[in-house]
C-alpha cells in the first residue's frame, strides 16, 4: 500500500491574490505553516513555523490556507507543511508549495 501524496490530498479552490496593502508597500516574503487536518478533511490547527517580516503577510498566509485550499479526508488525519511565497508584488505573484506530509 502506497499512501497518497500531498498533491492528491490538497487542492487549490482559488488562486490567491496579492493583498493590496502588501503590494502598495512593495512587500515580498515567505511564510511557512504547518496545518493539522483531521480524518474528515477539516483544519484542526494552523501554526506559522517560519514568519516573514510582515505580520500582515503572516496573517494573510494563514487566511490563504484556510480559504483558498481544500483538504481531503484521510484515515486518521495528517499534517502538511505549506509554504506561501509572496514572490512579486508588481505582478501579484503568490506561489503555494507543499512541504513535508506526515500521517497520524
Amino acid at each position: 500500500y502506497i499512501p497518497p501524496a500531498s498533491s492528491e490530498l490538497i487542492g487549490i479552490i482559488e488562486e490567491p491574490h496579492y493583498l493590496k496593502a502588501l503590494a502598495d508597500q512593495s512587500v515580498t516574503g515567505v511564510v511557512k505553516l504547518n496545518v493539522i487536518i483531521n480524518s474528515q478533511g477539516e483544519i484542526e490547527s494552523i501554526e506559522i513555523i517560519e514568519e516573514s517580516e510582515s505580520e500582515e503577510m503572516n496573517n494573510y498566509a494563514a487566511h490563504i490556507v484556510e480559504y483558498n485550499l481544500n483538504f481531503k479526508p484521510y484515515a486518521d488525519g495528517y499534517s502538511q507543511e505549506i509554504i506561501i511565497d509572496f514572490k512579486d508584488y508588481e505582478y501579484e505573484i503568490v506561489e503555494i508549495d507543499l512541504g513535508n506530509l506526515e500521517f497520524r
